[in-house]
């Protein structure tokens, strides 16, 4: 017999829910003459006069989590991003990958975390 676990639609509906409060607080932590989208060019995209922030949400409940280089979701973030990147200027915009997970120690993801890389 299947496990109801197994088709529980809770993780997705955390995770969504999760967007519209991670929304809510970028509009209200210094971005107040901004606008804000939730799905349309990212999980949250922000828009205030000539600046764009995408921020990709990886969220989860499980912070023992690690990113590794073979991780499908950084791959389909980043295709996100080159779309976004092709169709639009992009010296005012900024490009967020936010989770819990750790990265892999010793991973080339490790340069997103440094800002001089």
């Amino acid at each position: 017999m299947t496990s109801f676990k197994a088709h529980s639609a809770v993780p997705s509906a955390l995770g969504y829910y999760y967007q519209s409060v991670y929304a809510l607080r970028l509009l209200l932590v210094g971005h107040e003459e901004a606008s804000v989208s939730i799905e349309s060019w990212d999980d949250v995209y922000l828009e205030a006069g000539s600046r764009r922030e995408l921020h990709q949400l990886k969220h989860s409940l499980d912070a023992s989590k690690q990113i590794t280089i073979k991780d499908r979701g950084v791959w389909r973030t980043l295709a996100i991003w080159l779309d976004f990147a092709s169709s639009s200027d992009i010296s005012q915009t900024s490009f967020v990958l936010a989770t819990v997970a750790s990265i892999q120690p010793g991973s080339p993801l490790e340069s997103l975390i440094d800002e001089t890389a």
